[in-house]
């Protein structure tokens, strides 16, 4: 009898049929489960079937026997009929850690005779299938036990990246049996690092698989194929094997893992949960495998699941509110001359003002010597930019009334290196003031300042969004915004 697949997932893991299956309800009537992709779990003591949909389960009578593998998450494994022996019999059988197992018996023709177990004739122990792997012929051989219940499946014990506040790498670890993506919002490192480990191959067999020489290798994520590149900052993901490696990767002492780092384009994209499906075989021609079946396609599946911040957009929730306090927007918003004379109520004149062209675009900047005192705002520490200017309404940067969308392209599109945007940050001493000080010249008092409150936690905020390529949400038009069509009427 053949094996068709063997899948792990987290602690319900799923199975596909291609063919629709006669199964026994729990009461002895006929269940016709159809094609499709199932989560397979215990139900007492019967098997639970559930579709991707979550609806119409399905309830299958189901043998309890044991298994003795050393499994930490519970394995489904699939056995369809074969030719010669039992064509019609197809069996789903769920392994669970602790040594239980839970086989349910069906049938494509929903016919039970004395070749197909049923309520009468049960599954007795010594008519456990055997797996009947090809005999490979070649000294590179993949080296598994041929026992249904000792399967060389690779799964995943290490999931970390480079954390963007800390920029140290941060380990994410298992909760309850299943992973959750620690980093929060839309804040996508630039490489995500997985560590698959299995018990039952060989470590230079794990050096070929990755190495491809005579194997196949395939790493998907959300269905998608994602193609290798020869090094980490290439192609969707790179391939590795590191042995004896303790955090971040996670690789148990005296044993060889495989690694897959995938880089930020195809994680991004990819949406939350993430399923990762990492499949291997053997290159070999059937008339080479010295069985009756080619070399089977093994396959892990891990998911990481998503927590609560997972895809909200950061800019929108931690920076595009300060952009938003009237520190930030009453700056922006004196782009003209009129602007300026108004807000100084008299004590500045039209005359005292020059338009200054920067590479950015055209600044309104005084003379006088009036803010001088910006240099000073924080204690300490010294700007590069400590004139007071205000950016002229040509530049479009008057951030009133604008969405988080617009001032975050914008900002991007102007500042459009990360050595821009941390100069802007980090060396003008305007900004400064309206996070820090929010002084006013001439003893004029003080002006609240921009959340946080000091400059050294405003830039902890901004810099993180800076190293992972500072991100925008989804730019969505508003009415005032949207394109007109113009119809000329009818003639």
């Amino acid at each position: 009898m053949r094996v068709s697949s063997i899948l792990a997932g987290e602690d319900n893991p799923t199975i596909t049929l291609e063919r629709p299956i006669h199964f026994l309800a729990p009461d002895g009537s006929d269940v016709l489960v159809p094609p499709g992709t199932y989560t397979v779990e215990k139900a007492e003591a019967w098997l639970r079937l559930i579709p991707d949909e979550r609806h119409n389960a399905f309830l299958l009578e189901a043998e309890s026997s044991s298994h003795e593998e050393n499994i930490e998450k519970p394995l489904v494994i699939f056995v369809p009929g074969e030719e010669g022996e039992s064509p019609d019999m197809q069996m789903v059988m769920l392994l669970l850690p602790g040594g239980q197992s839970l086989t349910a018996t069906g049938s494509l023709s929903g016919i039970r005779d004395r070749g197909l177990p049923g309520r009468s004739a049960r599954l007795s122990p010594g008519m456990k299938p055997q797996l009947k792997l090809p005999t490979l012929q070649s000294k590179d051989s993949l080296q598994i036990n041929p026992n249904i219940f000792n399967v060389a499946l690779f799964h995943l014990v290490g999931l970390w990246h480079v954390d963007p506040w800390s920029l140290k790498p941060h380990t994410v670890n298992p909760s309850n049996g299943k992973w959750f993506w620690s980093g929060a919002y839309d804040l996508y490192p630039r490489l995500v690092h997985l560590t698959w480990l299995s018990q039952n191959i060989l470590g230079e067999d794990i050096n070929k698989i990755v190495a491809k020489e005579g194997y196949g290798m395939e790493l998907r994520l959300n269905g998608n194929v994602l193609k290798q590149g020869p090094n980490a900052l290439s192609g969707d993901f790179y391939a590795g094997v590191i042995e004896n490696a303790g955090a971040p990767f996670n690789c148990p002492q005296g044993t060889k893992c495989l690694f897959t780092t995938i880089l930020r384009t195809p994680w991004k994209k990819a949406k939350p949960p993430w399923i990762g499906e990492l499949t291997f075989w053997k290159k070999v021609k059937i008339s080479e495998a010295g069985g009756k079946i080619p070399p089977q396609k093994l396959k892990a599946v891990a998911v990481i699941h998503p927590n609560q911040t997972t895809g909200k957009s950061y800019f929108k929730e931690k920076i595009f509110p300060i952009f938003q306090h009237s520190r930030c927007t009453t700056c922006h918003s004196l782009g003209s001359k009129e602007a300026l004379v108004q807000r100084h109520n008299g004590i500045l004149s039209a005359s005292g003002i020059a338009e200054t062209p920067t590479a950015l675009g055209l600044n309104l900047t005084c003379g006088g010597g009036c803010h001088q005192a910006i240099a000073n705002v924080v204690p300490g520490t010294t700007f590069h930019e400590t004139e007071w200017k205000a950016p002229h309404f040509g530049m479009g940067i008057d951030w009133r009334n604008k969405t988080a969308a617009y001032i975050c392209q914008k900002v991007t599109s102007s500042l459009s290196t990360h050595a821009a945007l941390t100069n802007h940050f980090h060396e003008d001493a305007r900004i400064a003031w309206a996070v820090h000080s929010g002084v006013l010249p001439l003893n004029k008092g003080t002006l609240p300042v921009v959340p946080p409150g000091d400059f050294h936690q405003f830039l902890k905020i901004i810099d993180p969004w800076i190293f992972v390529d500072y991100p925008c949400p989804e730019y969505q038009l508003g009415l005032s915004q949207m394109p007109i069509t113009v119809i000329p009427p009818n003639r």
